[in-house]
């Protein structure tokens, strides 16, 4: 029995590790989450979700070669820090450049990756690896 708990929730924190949910510092309780997600060579998907105070937070993501398509949904009254793999800074979300499209504002690159601040809702990003 035990044994059976503990691969259950290792795999629980392994998907939450690798889909990248994390809460903001800056405003606890996951009042606005951060999503990172880590993308191993080895997978190529992920599902995670975590049972916030506000709703579930949930984030996907698959990789078709060097596409990459992150998924993420944002529980009402919070907001969320996405960051998107992305080689050549190119970022869509439902189908046009991510800056453009409502509820994403463009924040800044960090790395290998764009930043978005996202309010609440259902977000499909598209990027190359």
């Amino acid at each position: 029995m035990q044994a059976a708990f503990e691969k259950k929730f290792f795999q629980a924190d392994k998907a939450i590790y690798l889909g990248g949910i994390s809460a903001d510092p800056e405003r606890p309780g996951f009042e606005r989450s951060i999503i990172k997600p880590v993308i191993p060579k080895a997978l190529k998907f992920v599902d995670a979700s975590h049972q916030s105070m506000y709703g579930k937070i949930a984030t996907s993501w698959k990789r078709t070669g060097q596409q990459l398509s992150p998924r993420v949904t944002v529980p009402p009254n919070t907001t969320a820090l996405v960051y998107v793999p992305s080689s050549d800074g190119s970022v869509t979300e439902s189908g046009k450049a991510a800056e453009k499209a409502a509820g994403v504002k463009f924040l800044r690159r960090e790395g290998q990756a764009a930043v978005f601040e996202v309010g609440s809702g259902d977000y499909a990003f598209q990027s190359s690896l």
